[in-house]
This record gives structure tokens, C-alpha cells and sequence, in this order.
């Protein structure tokens, strides 16, 4: 019964990783195909510097939101202690389900973070397969990010950045990013949404 049990959570889990490769692959491949049309070359590693930035923005306005809640508690009866209002405090920073909004839609943090981070600056042919990926920043170029998921897992958000000049200090001439939606169990781009 033990091992019955032990096959089928691996199963589950073998199952649901290779779904998650799938879409990211997918999402992936569909920007990349966008892409070529207009750019010959993509950078052929993940630049996520812009999205990992964006999200700790909006979790620090969080954070001081959460602390400003706290604090205007702690002078409640049932916030007495300073030690009850910093546990509660960092519970919320902290914790793992802890939501940021990009658009309309909430992302986790933490396991997106992570895997932004994880991802950063390693070759998007871990997933896909294309002639358009290049080693060689001849301008004008664009880079991409890895994807991350809603809440839901419904929807994907891919920053792409664009570089028609070489600069030090702006490594990007433009950026936005690529709200992709699934449909039918299909991954289809919905609106590309200029950032500067």
C-alpha cells in the first residue's frame, strides 16, 4: 500500500513538472516566434534584471503597507506586545503565499523570484530550439525574460527588452512586456504592453 502510495505522489509530480516545462517551453517558443519576424537576433540567455527588479518594488510598497497595518494594530488591545506585532509583521512579509500584482493579475513572490533568479542569465535552449537565439550582441537585438505564472496559472507575463545602441548605463532602448493567456489548454500572446 506504502509503495502504491509513494509511485502515485511521484507520478503526480513527474506529471505536473513536465506540464510546467511544457508551457514554459511553449510560451517560450511563441515569443520567439513573434520575435523573429521583426528581430533577427535574440540574445540567447534569459535577461531577467528588469522583472526581478519590478517584482521587489512592488513587494517593498507591500512590506510597508503590511508594516504600517501592523503598527497602527499594535496599539490595539490585541496587538499589546511589540514582540506579537513583529511576529505578526514578518509572518506576512515572510510568507510563502505572499502576492504581487503586475496588471490586473497576482503573481507569488517568493516562487517566482526564485525562479527568476535561478534562471538569470542562463541559455533559453534548455527549453527550446531555435536559429533565431544568438551568442553575439550585434545591435539592434532584443532579450527576454523566463516567464513567470499567475496565481491561477492561467496567465504568463515575459518582459522583453530591446537594445538598438550599445550604452553602459541603458541596457535597454526600450522595454515592456508580453501578457499571454491560455485558452483552450493553448497559450496565445493577448497584448504587449510598453513600458518605456
Amino acid at each position: 500500500m506504502r509503495k502504491t502510495l509513494t509511485t502515485i505522489l511521484i507520478l503526480t509530480f513527474t506529471i505536473s513538472f513536465s506540464q510546467t516545462k511544457r508551457d514554459i517551453s511553449e510560451i517560450i517558443e511563441l515569443i520567439i516566434a513573434k520575435e523573429s519576424i521583426d528581430y533577427s537576433r535574440i540574445y540567447y540567455k534569459f535577461d531577467n534584471y528588469q522583472l526581478l527588479s519590478r517584482l521587489n518594488d512592488f513587494k517593498r510598497a507591500k512590506d510597508e503597507d503590511i508594516k504600517e497595518k501592523y503598527r497602527a494594530l499594535a496599539d490595539s488591545a490585541y496587538y499589546r506586545s511589540a514582540y506579537d506585532y513583529i511576529i505578526q509583521t514578518t509572518e506576512r512579509i515572510i510568507s510563502d503565499t505572499i502576492t504581487v500584482k503586475l496588471r490586473y493579475d497576482k503573481f507569488y513572490y517568493r516562487i517566482n523570484i526564485e525562479k527568476l533568479e535561478q534562471t538569470s542569465t542562463k541559455q533559453i535552449k534548455r527549453y527550446v530550439k531555435s536559429e533565431s537565439l544568438s551568442k553575439i550582441k550585434k545591435t539592434p537585438y532584443i532579450s527576454i525574460s523566463f516567464p513567470i505564472f499567475s496565481t491561477d496559472n492561467k496567465k504568463a507575463i515575459v518582459y522583453k527588452c530591446t537594445s538598438d545602441f550599445f550604452t553602459e548605463y541603458v541596457p535597454c532602448t526600450s522595454l515592456g512586456y508580453y501578457i499571454i493567456e491560455k485558452e483552450n489548454n493553448i497559450w496565445k500572446i493577448k497584448h504587449y504592453q510598453y513600458r518605456w
